[in-house]
């Protein structure tokens, strides 16, 4: 779970430049690049169906930037398009293999989520190239069994294997099953999707997703 979008974000302002300067030559370029990226993560196994199997959606949203400024580019490829509705289909309930939205308590149901749907439980291997940073960081919670502190800007070494396991298991308990407000990024790539084809079941996704993180509705 880890640098996707940094291939992405690579190469995201070539189509923005193309957008800015007419440039035909930078447009197919931002294309190629976008088309190697995606083929070079799926081999490795982050990227199916050209969509990242699974990732929070601040990620998501720094790769697929990418996609909106295509789409301004050329809002005629009829490729970019179809993408679109397709990458649309994994947060409204409509894609099989990505149950990610759960329409009877309008939430998102994790949030690691994507192509392969939401993610239930997080691995070491997932945090490993992160864990000397997070050190850095406070701590996800305040009652982590055998971290326990009343300092609410307490941190940990992450590095150390004992208390990362803790760390983690918390985390997996209390974060992972459930929905956050980032999730409402989300509504970025559904919003994409309505300004190409004008379908009306697209915009109510948003304040669905609004009215069920503030309980109105």
């Amino acid at each position: 779970m880890d640098g996707s979008d940094d291939g992405y974000e690579s190469f995201g302002t070539f189509p923005l430049y193309a957008l800015l300067t007419g440039s035909e030559t930078v447009e197919a370029l931002a294309r190629l690049e976008w088309e190697a990226v995606t083929w070079q993560f799926t081999q490795y196994g982050q990227v199916y169906r050209e969509f990242d199997a699974y990732y929070d959606w601040m990620h998501h949203g720094e790769s697929y930037t990418y996609l909106y400024y295509l789409a301004l580019v050329d809002p005629t490829v009829y490729r970019d398009r179809v993408r679109a509705e397709r990458f649309a289909a994994l947060y409204l309930g409509e894609d099989p293999e990505a149950p990610n939205w759960d329409p009877e308590l309008r939430m998102i149901r994790s949030p690691i989520n994507g192509s392969r749907g939401p993610r239930f439980t997080m691995t070491a291997e997932d945090w490993v190239t992160h864990r000397p940073v997070l050190a850095n960081y406070l701590l996800p919670y305040e009652d982590i069994p055998g971290l326990e502190t009343d300092d609410p800007f307490s941190k940990a070494d992450w590095t150390d294997d004992r208390l990362f396991e803790a760390i983690l298991q918390a985390m997996n308990q209390r974060m992972v099953p459930g929905d956050v407000p980032l999730n409402l990024t989300a509504t970025s790539l559904v919003t994409h999707a309505y300004l190409y084809t004008g379908e009306e079941k697209y915009p109510p996704l948003g304040s669905r997703l609004r009215r069920g993180l503030d309980g109105s509705g």
